[in-house]
């Protein structure tokens, strides 16, 4: 991505100075530094340890694309990204769940809007991938 998003009347145009904004949902210090590691010269990346925290984050701020592990302590995944699309403010962020049982949450998840399962172990070409793929989706979606 690599570019700003900027909104006038509907219309989003690109400049080259805008670094997506990430907010990375992740009670796993090593996953977290991990996936920062790989994203972090490309994106801003705001980090949260669990579902409370990052809704705590999104008062202040609206992320670009939210990624989130499924099973966190206090707040996990799942009722995150409910309490997200109940919410008119974060209702249009795309969320990536980083599972390493994606498959038995992608029913539960089938009402969401643009939602992405990934593997835990997922490899970094694609995360980004998923990544560049729900950012340029949430700017058409926009």
């Amino acid at each position: 991505m690599g570019q700003q998003a900027n909104k006038r009347h509907g219309v989003v145009a690109m400049t080259e100075s805008y670094k997506a904004h990430i907010l990375l949902v992740e009670d796993d210090i090593c996953m977290t530094e991990m996936i920062c590691e790989i994203i972090g010269d490309e994106y801003v990346v705001t980090t949260a340890s669990n579902g409370k925290e990052a809704l705590m984050v999104m008062k202040g701020i609206v992320p670009d694309l939210v990624i989130t592990d499924v099973n966190m302590p206090e707040m996990n995944g799942l009722l995150l990204l409910k309490r997200m699309r109940q919410n008119l403010r974060l209702v249009h962020v795309p969320v990536i769940v980083n599972s390493s049982n994606g498959d038995i949450y992608i029913h539960k998840l089938s009402t969401a809007v643009q939602t992405w399962i990934m593997a835990e172990k997922s490899k970094e070409e694609e995360l980004k991938s998923l990544i560049h793929s729900a950012l340029r989706n949430r700017i058409s979606w926009k």
